[in-house]
């Protein structure tokens, strides 16, 4: 991405959205329910189900002559530069109280993130906070307007996975995951707990499956005794 100046009036027509002068940036009902939730793995969920249908705020950075420095606003993570949105203007200002408002519906702020920074969105970071970090799938998903399959709700992986039984595995079990990481636990029978070969090649397998790229940003493939569920 260059680094040209753009006046703020060019920013809007770049992201092709004219902003609503009768949206005052408040939080939207279905964003404020999953964000009220106490579980992170249900808020995380319940928040993409939102970002279905209700807008997020776009942040612009904007010098005091009107000009901008850039369309996307990023923050540092450990994986690489996150794309930065917001769920209310008041949010916005507990990151950057000099950023402008945009308001963006939800799949065009997905599709920038995927186009800019590989699909890494954080939603509501603060200057204390990191905010939540959507999976990349979810951020995809929202971007084609479809509907975020979490993988641990995906029978249809869960068989592709179990698939990859054998003498040392007896199951492998998704569990619910709030952050971009998706733990898989393996259990690890007596044979396997003799055999530790054979339980690395029935993981190699299943982290070669297709399915499990497309459904999981990262994957923790977590080896526990068999008797453990």
């Amino acid at each position: 991405m260059d680094d040209k100046h753009h006046s703020f009036a060019s920013l809007q027509a770049r992201l092709g959205k004219i902003v609503d002068t009768s949206d005052c940036g408040e939080l939207l009902p279905l964003t404020e329910a999953a964000l009220s939730l106490n579980d992170a793995t249900n808020q995380l969920v319940a928040l993409v189900k939102a970002l279905e249908t209700e807008r997020v705020i776009a942040p612009a950075l904007v010098e005091s002559a009107g000009e901008c420095t850039t369309t996307v606003s990023r923050t540092a993570t450990e994986h690489g530069d996150a794309t930065v949105t917001f769920t209310s203007v008041h949010s916005l200002q507990q990151w950057d109280r000099r950023a402008r408002p945009i308001p963006m519906p939800a799949d065009k702020q997905a599709m920038i993130a995927v186009a800019e920074t590989g699909g890494r969105l954080i939603v509501n970071p603060t200057t204390d906070a990191p905010g939540i970090r959507l999976p990349r799938p979810a951020v995809i998903a929202l971007a084609h307007r479809d509907t975020w399959l979490p993988p641990w709700q995906d029978r249809e992986l869960s068989e592709i996975l179990n698939r990859h039984l054998n003498r040392a595995v007896a199951y492998v079990s998704l569990l619910p995951s709030p952050t971009e990481t998706q733990v898989i636990l393996v259990g690890v029978t007596e044979a396997g707990l003799r055999d530790r070969g054979k339980v690395g090649e029935a993981i190699r397998d299943m982290s070669r499956e297709a399915r499990l790229e497309t459904a999981c940003e990262r994957v923790e493939f977590r080896p526990v005794p068999a008797h453990i569920a």
